[in-house]
């Protein structure tokens, strides 16, 4: 792609689903392909802050990761924002990035609420369940529950290993083991005893209105339940674009820390709720 490439379009980033992946680079046309699995396949201007009044348009190219599609979905692809135009976004609030974000050669993810908030790529499974977890204890809380306990496993299967005896000359062999296993990378307990008085539910909670498991919550306690019992178990848990994650790293961008593919995720919230007076 020529660096004087003109955009086509207009696009609204706040609502564009093509935007939930983003690398910053130093220009957001001017990036070399070292991949030629990637595509460049749009430039268009993205619009940010049409909602607050904060109107500011930059620059963004589209990349798509080619030959993988499953159904009718989109392969995976990553929107390229220069630098420059990250930080002014940054700085007038209409972005927000990790502190000392944005980084150049850095893949971020956004936010599946806060459309303008982006978290490093390798970590924005982690992170998006901690948060939940918590606004769960808390929302239970208001909700006048008593002895919550909150629980999430991740493991990553398969952990391959290796057996055999090698034979060296003029040395011991060496035995390497082989088989497989499951390696438990993430873990997160929160348990509260007491409690039991009902507060107001509190304003900053951004998950109650978006997510079933909480709706369920309300609907318990409105009900006059006893106990709360919300356990979900799966297979092949997948952060965003799994597809994407080594070839990014391909082409010289940083997840922000290593990538796992979890393949099993356990979670579990339990709470008892006081007798209706």
């Amino acid at each position: 792609m020529s660096s004087t490439s003109t955009p086509e379009h207009r696009v609204d980033l706040d609502s564009w689903d093509l935007g939930d992946v983003m690398a910053i680079v130093d220009t957001a046309d001017a990036f070399v392909n070292k991949d030629r699995s990637w595509t460049t396949t749009d430039v268009v201007t993205a619009t940010v802050g049409v909602a607050t009044g904060g109107l500011a348009a930059v620059p963004l190219a589209l990349m798509m990761l080619t030959g993988r599609r499953t159904g009718t979905a989109p392969p995976p692809h990553v929107a390229l924002m220069g630098s420059e135009d990250a930080r002014r976004l940054v700085q007038r609030d209409l972005l927000f990035f990790p502190e000392g974000g944005p980084s150049v050669g850095h893949v971020y993810a956004r936010h599946p609420l806060r459309r303008r908030d982006y978290v490093p790529f390798a970590s924005f499974h982690r992170l998006v369940l901690n948060e939940k977890s918590v606004e769960a204890a808390r929302y239970l809380l208001s909700l006048g529950a008593r002895d919550i306990e909150i629980t999430w496993r991740e493991s990553i299967g398969k952990a391959a290993k290796a057996e055999g005896g090698i034979g060296l000359p003029d040395a011991e062999d060496v035995s390497l083991t082989m088989g497989f296993g499951r390696d438990d990378t993430g873990k997160l307990a929160i348990r509260i005893t007491g409690a039991g008085k009902a507060r107001p539910v509190l304003a900053d909670l951004i998950w109650p209105d978006r997510d079933p498991m909480f709706k369920l919550m309300r609907t318990s306690a409105d009900a006059g339940a006893e106990q709360f019992h919300f356990g979900i178990k799966t297979e092949q848990s997948t952060s965003v674009n799994a597809g994407a994650a080594v070839k990014l790293k391909d082409l010289g961008l940083s997840l922000g820390g290593e990538y796992k593919r979890y393949e099993d995720l356990a979670f579990t919230v339990d709470a008892t709720f006081p007798d209706a007076q």
